[in-house]
């Protein structure tokens, strides 16, 4: 009898174990809205019931999914080493692209698909978003805002920044949203890790260019504006 309970016991965790890798790739692949419980129970192997059972509806299951594959210790150990390995912001943001885009790409694992949740709240918010994938979320936006506002010489909170913040990240999220069509328009891509660093290197070189020809812009405008003001009060 106990061997019996014990054995229904790890099934049903079993089943549990299951459901969470399933939700968590699904919810990765296609966003909270489209990722459906049959979709999810039927990558499981388990009955649908099982969802009620363990998580009470979607949301619930989400809202474990998230405490399922949570890293945020590595990630932020990954800014760290991003500003530790590097002398300048520009080095340090080339060096975060890599890391995130490399993370982002290769074979799903836990820290692999809590980056891609974010990156899909970031982009397609659903109305499921937790309080921990919100602080995770504000913490790697916030660093990459960080990174962009010193190349450009400008707070983290301008308005500029956060427009090429978004950019930088937006070019990212398009490498992993559109692999599916990529695949099709362009069968050489193979997302092989040699291309995903020539991706990488990519996105690094056209931000770069884009961030310093902005602070280039920002600084003469400023040395203008500061030249007229002294004119004006000489006369």
């Amino acid at each position: 009898m106990a061997f019996s309970k014990k054995t229904r016991a790890q099934s049903k965790e079993d089943s549990r174990r299951r459901l969470l890798q399933a939700a968590a790739e699904v919810f990765t692949e296609v966003g909270y809205k489209d990722g459906s419980v049959r979709a999810i129970c039927q990558r499981a192997k388990v009955n649908v019931a099982m969802v009620k059972y363990h998580f009470g509806d979607k949301r619930g299951l989400y809202g474990e999914v998230i405490r399922f594959v949570s890293d945020v210790d590595t990630r932020r150990n990954l800014q760290e080493q991003a500003k530790k390995e590097t002398k300048s912001p520009e080095e340090a943001l080339r060096l975060a692209i890599h890391m995130v885009l490399h993370r982002l790409i290769t074979q799903p694992s836990a820290s692999n698909l809590h980056l891609r949740l974010i990156l899909n709240e970031l982009s397609r918010p659903s109305p499921a978003i937790t309080d921990e994938l919100q602080a995770a979320m504000q913490s790697l936006y916030d660093e990459f805002r960080s990174l962009v506002g010193s190349i450009l010489n400008l707070p983290k909170n301008d308005l500029r920044t956060r427009l090429s913040t978004h950019s930088v990240l937006g070019q990212m999220a398009y490498y992993v949203h559109a692999r599916a069509v990529l695949e099709r328009v362009w069968p050489e891509m193979t997302m092989s890790t040699k291309q995903i660093e020539t991706i990488a290197d990519h996105i690094a070189d056209f931000s770069m260019s884009a961030l310093n020809t902005s602070a280039r812009t920002s600084q003469a405008c400023s040395r203008t504006g500061q030249k007229a003001v002294s004119r004006k009060a000489k006369s």
